[in-house]
C-alpha cells in the first residue's frame, strides 16, 4: 500500500483523493481511562445531548446507549463515517485507522475507536 501511495504521490494525486482500507483490531478501550468522562454531542453548535462514558466503552458505543444519532458504518475505524471534530478535551484512538494526517490537524477523530481521557465535546455535523 506505501508504494502505492508513493506512485500516487509521484504523479501528483493529492493524499485527500486516495481511499485507503486498513483492517485492525477493535478498539483498545481498556487502557484508555479508568474513571466515567462526560461527552457532550453537538450538530453545528447546537446541544444534542451529553452522556456518560464508561471505562472500556468507546465514544460511539456510549453515544449510541445513549439514543443520539451518532453516525457510524464499520465500527473498526477503517470507514471513516463515525469522523467527528473533537471540539474540547482529549481523545485516544487506536492507530493505524483512516483518518488523514490533514483531518488529524484538523481536529478529527472517529468515535468507534476513540476513548476520553477527559470530558470531551463532539460535534457530529458533515465533515
Amino acid at each position: 500500500m506505501d508504494v502505492v501511495r508513493s506512485v500516487l504521490a509521484g504523479r501528483g494525486v493529492p493524499d485527500e483523493q486516495v481511499h485507503r482500507e486498513r483492517y485492525t483490531s477493535v478498539a483498545d478501550t481498556g487502557s484508555a481511562m479508568t474513571v466515567p468522562q462526560e461527552m457532550t454531542v453537538e450538530e453545528d453548535g447546537r446541544t444534542l445531548g451529553t452522556v456518560m462514558v464508561e471505562p472500556g466503552q468507546t465514544l460511539l458505543d456510549a453515544g449510541l446507549a445513549a439514543g443520539l444519532a451518532m453516525p457510524h458504518s464499520c465500527t473498526v475505524g477503517n470507514c471513516g463515517d463515525c469522523r467527528v471534530r473533537l471540539r474540547s478535551g482529549e481523545v485516544a484512538q487506536n492507530e493505524p485507522n483512516c483518518l488523514t494526517p490533514q483531518q488529524r490537524s484538523e481536529g478529527y477523530v472517529l468515535t468507534c475507536v476513540g476513548c476520553p481521557l477527559s470530558g470531551v465535546t463532539v460535534d457530529i455535523a458533515d465533515p
